[in-house]
């Protein structure tokens, strides 16, 4: 497995700060020579105004168990507002996709995962044809970082009644207009990948009906979507067992939800099976 850490400032002016951690499984003669595997861009939440340490790595490793390449995105949120957050998660994934066959990854099978206000920065990756401006700005085109499926981990996805307060603040302040352009409802059409969602009921930090909006908006457009709400848990379980939870404290530990990396990743292979046939 190759392990890289990038710089996106070196790859575009424009990208402030982050990094992409990448882990890359290698081909290997004996058994796997051309494998094509999926790659999973994973993004932390932090309300937009830090990450989420412990939904970044501890994820990845998860993922990497399924033979599937992760990159983790570290982006910079002190005093920045939108569009900044979008066009270094923009420049990761062209990333991704610019090396895709040289990291043997499969350019139809290129994901991206998202917590909580980190849901909200995959879900306008997601729907990244709604950027035309922010586009232009970095010289791409929407095949440049095209996402084949978005997952959605407990997500900050409206912007309006029954956002998280919070997030919205620090992403965009109190500016209206935007609000609804980013308000990822109003941004669902037919362009827009599947989608795995999940969240627990009593989530009492981003309410549970940001799943229900979003499912119904996804059903509206004929887009598939595979939707899980567990009865409980916190906000911010992460993996939700030993892994990703504080030293000596069982608070994100939740065995039943601890399911959803398995189902997550069982919807990732059918989905990247189903584009091959």
């Amino acid at each position: 497995m190759q392990s890289l850490k990038i710089k996106l400032k070196e790859i575009h002016p424009l990208s402030e700060d982050a990094t992409l951690d990448c882990f890359i499984i290698d081909n290997y003669e004996g058994f796997s020579k051309e494998r094509k595997r999926p790659g999973l861009l994973i993004i932390p939440g932090g309300g937009y105004h830090s990450v989420c340490d412990r939904e970044g790595e501890p994820v990845g490793l998860k993922f990497l168990g399924h033979d599937i390449s992760v990159f983790v995105l570290k982006y910079k949120t002190k005093d920045l507002k939108y569009p900044a957050q979008i066009i270094q998660a923009l420049v990761a994934l062209n990333v991704i996709r610019k090396n895709a066959k040289k990291w043997n990854l499969d350019e139809n099978a290129i994901y991206t995962m998202g917590f909580s206000a980190g849901g909200h920065l995959c879900a306008t990756l997601g729907t990244a044809y709604k950027e035309e401006e922010v586009l232009k700005q970095l010289g791409y085109t929407y095949d440049d970082v095209k996402v084949n499926g978005m997952i959605l981990c407990y997500p900050v996805l409206t912007l309006k009644e029954f956002t998280h307060e919070g997030s919205k603040l620090n992403l965009i302040g109190d500016d209206q207009e935007l609000s609804e352009h980013l308000s990822i409802e109003n941004r669902v059409n037919s362009k827009t990948p599947r989608t795995f969602i999940w969240y627990t009921y009593n989530d009492d930090v981003v309410p549970m009906e940001n799943a229900l909006i979003m499912a119904n908006a996804l059903r509206v457009n004929k887009i598939p979507f595979e939707l899980h709400i567990y009865e409980e848990g916190p906000h911010g379980l992460s993996v939700s067992d030993e892994t990703s939870a504080h030293d000596g404290d069982d608070y994100y530990i939740n065995k039943d939800v601890s399911s959803w990396v398995n189902l997550c990743a069982n919807w990732i292979k059918r989905g990247t099976k189903n584009k091959r046939q």
